[in-house]
């Protein structure tokens, strides 16, 4: 029989390995699903768009909500339900 030291660092390696290939298995999983829900709402499209255009100039929900033409609860509403978070005030 082996000595345990010997196969050790091969072990813990085989491991790891292991556990990158289920994590990056469950990262693909839900950035898949999170994408899928970004491209099929209109609100979000026209968000991240603006967003890019005019993050420097403009911090607050209560623009981005008049710009969608929508609520803000509304508007937090879409975050909290497709990007698991709440849309938050920028000061």
């Amino acid at each position: 029989m082996r000595d345990f030291k010997e196969d050790s660092e091969h072990l813990i390696r085989a491991y790891l390995y292991q556990l990158l290939i289920k994590s990056h298995r469950l990262y693909t999983k839900i950035n898949t699903q999170l994408n899928v829900k970004l491209l099929t709402n209109k609100y979000l499209l026209q968000f991240r768009h603006e967003l890019e255009r005019s993050i420097k100039d403009h911090s607050d929900v209560q623009y981005y909500s008049d710009f969608l033409g929508i609520s803000r609860v509304y508007f937090n509403k879409i975050c909290n339900d497709f990007l698991f978070q709440n849309c938050h005030s920028g000061h």
